[in-house]
């Protein structure tokens, strides 16, 4: 992420999806400010604007939330993107995911 994110919390966990152009990414680890994917698919560069959606585990039924971002460090396979919009959504949901996980 970009150094004025280096130092948020980055977690992994199995029960977040997202898709991307409706092709499933894998989530290699996540924070706050943004989500580290896999795909062997899916190629970006640096600086691209992208829209995606994030699956998540909910008590009830999986909640999408459509979300912006920038693509912030793309490699062969892997890419790191910082979340733009809906950030407050995102933080109150994985908090609440990670404190169920540690429960």
């Amino acid at each position: 992420m970009s150094s004025d994110n280096s130092r948020a919390g980055r977690y992994e966990t199995s029960e977040i999806k997202v898709l991307i152009d409706d092709w499933e990414c894998d989530v290699v680890n996540v924070s706050a400010s943004g989500l580290l994917l896999y795909s062997e698919y899916l190629n970006f560069e640096s600086g691209n604007s992208l829209q995606f959606t994030i699956i998540f585990p909910t008590s009830m039924r999986p909640a999408n939330i459509v979300m912006n971002g920038k693509v912030v460090r793309a490699g062969k396979d892997e890419f790191a993107i910082q979340n733009i919009t809906p950030a407050v959504t995102w933080e109150r949901l994985l908090a609440k995911h990670l404190r169920d996980l540690a429960s």
